[in-house]
C-alpha cells in the first residue's frame, strides 16, 4: 500500500466520522426543540390569562339540579381575568337575541390593551337588560405575555350563565 492510498483511506474514514457526527448533531437539535417546547408550555402555565364574565355562585338547591353554572353580578355585565397573567389585546363581543315574538338581535364590542390578572372590566351593557327574555353570548379573544392566543365564551340565558368555555386558539 503506497502513501496515496493510505492518505485516501484516512480521508474516507474522516468523512465517515463527520457524517456520523452530523447525524448525532441533528438528533440532538431535534431533542432540544422538544425540550424547548415543553419549557415554553410550562412557563406559559405560570402566567396564563383566563377572561370570563364576572359571576356569583348560585347558593340554592336548585343550582345542583339545573344546568346553571352561576349568576351574573353588578349593574353592568363585567368581565374578569381569573387567570395568573395579564390578558393582552383583549377584544370582546356581546351578542344577544330576544327569545320573544320580536326576535330582536344586537351586539356590543370592545377592546382594551390589557386586563391585569384578578381585575375586572365593566362593559356598558346594563345587567338589567338581560333580565328579559334574552339569550346572550360573551366572546373574548386575547393574548398572553408569550403571545399565545386564547378565546373564551360564556353563554347566558337571561342572567344565568349556562355554558363557559376556554381554549388556546393559536401558538406564539
Amino acid at each position: 500500500m503506497d502513501f496515496l492510498s493510505v492518505q485516501n483511506v484516512i480521508l474516507f474514514l474522516q468523512f465517515i466520522v463527520s457524517v456520523v457526527a452530523l447525524i448525532f448533531l441533528i438528533k440532538y437539535v431535534r431533542s432540544t426543540e422538544g425540550i424547548e417546547k415543553a419549557a415554553n408550555e410550562q412557563s406559559e402555565g405560570l402566567s396564563k390569562p383566563v377572561v370570563t364574565i364576572l359571576a356569583n355562585a348560585m347558593q340554592s338547591d336548585k343550582a345542583f339540579f339545573e344546568e346553571m353554572v352561576a349568576e351574573t353580578t353588578g349593574q353592568h355585565v363585567q368581565l374578569v381575568n381569573i387567570g395568573t397573567g395579564p390578558a393582552i389585546k383583549l377584544k370582546w363581543s356581546i351578542d344577544w337575541t330576544e327569545k320573544g315574538n320580536k326576535g330582536l338581535k344586537g351586539d356590543q364590542q370592545g377592546f382594551v390593551p390589557y386586563l391585569e390578572a384578578g381585575k375586572t372590566l365593566e362593559t356598558s351593557l346594563p345587567r338589567v337588560f338581560l333580565t328579559g327574555q334574552i339569550e346572550c353570548s360573551v366572546r373574548c379573544s386575547y393574548r398572553s405575555i408569550s403571545e399565545a392566543e386564547y378565546t373564551s365564551l360564556a353563554v347566558l340565558d337571561q342572567t344565568k350563565i349556562t355554558k363557559v368555555e376556554f381554549k388556546r386558539s393559536g401558538t406564539p
